[in-house]
């Protein structure tokens, strides 16, 4: 049983539900030249297409999502401003992200054809719109590569409407705002999580928590180190031994976690200089021991009130429990 679009004269049923058969018609799909290799190695976009006026979202992968959304024959029911892209380092593992998430979402499947039952290009590819917020929340913490490096940020598509955008209200630009932001600080915080996990295994961790003590992660710390925590104010976090780190695979960690850029989080705020709000007060070696790196957390009410900032500290505290 068809259920019939009367906007975008197109219909659409699920995996389950018989279908008769239907007439292959020419492909609209924009044309990506190039060898094989070559565009297997470029960079490539998975995209999350979100109707405007009927709940579904489509999937796919593309250079450009911008073009690929205008070549639709119902491009003018894409709803730009609510549509995804992510990018990935090369096309090769942008298709198998975008697999994945065919796979994981194939009971909201949906198929589109045209109104005479002639199916169109990409009309496999879309998904009942209860699946959206699950693709998001894969999306943004799915690594870049095989190796687990970076975090996808995901971003909206501009919209490639010759027609000039009505400028959004403030509410409405405030809310959007807040919106990407809690995006990007929850990508902020996979990484810092991914970063601690992989040091854990060659050295120790501890985490101070004023309410619950010095709580180590692996080992015991020294007695010097307890010392410390004890006379720190605040939650703080040590990670001993840090200063021995000369192997490349974890200099670059390392690195990463005396750099205040690393724990920088976005506030959702426009003004200049109020953008950011960094997760730490203060980042310094111990000045008795220079392998120990103290990590002084920002108070938790200020961390509260970032976009995205309680789910940030739940997947913080997960990392000591």
């Amino acid at each position: 049983m068809y259920k019939m679009m009367s906007k975008s004269r197109m219909s659409w049923h699920t995996e389950g539900e018989t279908r008769g058969s239907v007439c292959t018609r020419r492909s609209r799909r924009v044309i990506e030249d190039g060898p094989l290799a070559t565009r297997q190695a470029e960079k490539c976009h998975v995209y999350l297409l979100v109707h405007r006026d009927e709940p579904r979202f489509k999937i796919g992968i593309s250079r450009s999502p911008g073009s690929r959304a205008k070549s639709l024959p119902d491009v003018e029911n894409i709803a730009m401003e609510n549509s995804f892209q992510a990018l990935f380092p090369s096309r090769t593992r942008a298709l198998e992200v975008e697999n994945g998430l065919h796979r994981l979402l194939s009971g909201l499947r949906l198929h589109v054809v045209r109104e005479d039952g002639d199916r169109w290009d990409g009309g496999t590819e879309w998904f009942a719109i209860g699946g959206l917020s699950f693709a998001l929340n894969i999306l943004q913490n799915t690594p870049l590569t095989h190796d687990g490096d970076g975090m996808v940020i995901l971003k909206r598509l501009e919209d490639a409407s010759p027609q000039p955008k009505e400028r959004p209200c403030a509410r409405e630009a405030r809310m959007r705002r807040q919106f990407d932001a809690a995006q990007a600080n929850m990508a902020r915080m996979s990484q810092i999580v991914q970063v601690f996990r992989r040091l854990n295994d060659e050295l120790t961790i501890t985490r101070r928590d004023p309410e619950r003590g010095a709580k180590p992660s692996r080992t015991d710390a020294s007695e010097k180190l307890k010392t410390l925590l004890t006379l720190a104010h605040g939650e703080m976090v040590c990670v001993h031994g840090i200063g021995n780190l000369w192997e490349s695979e974890t200099l670059a960690l390392r690195y990463r976690l005396t750099d205040s850029q690393f724990w920088m989080f976005e506030t959702g705020k426009a003004g200049e200089g109020v953008r950011e709000q960094s997760w730490l007060s203060r980042i310094q070696f111990d000045w008795t021991n220079k392998t120990s790196l103290l990590l002084f957390v920002e108070d938790r009410a200020v961390l509260e009130k970032l976009p995205g900032g309680r789910a940030a500290l739940r997947l913080w505290d997960a990392l000591w429990d």
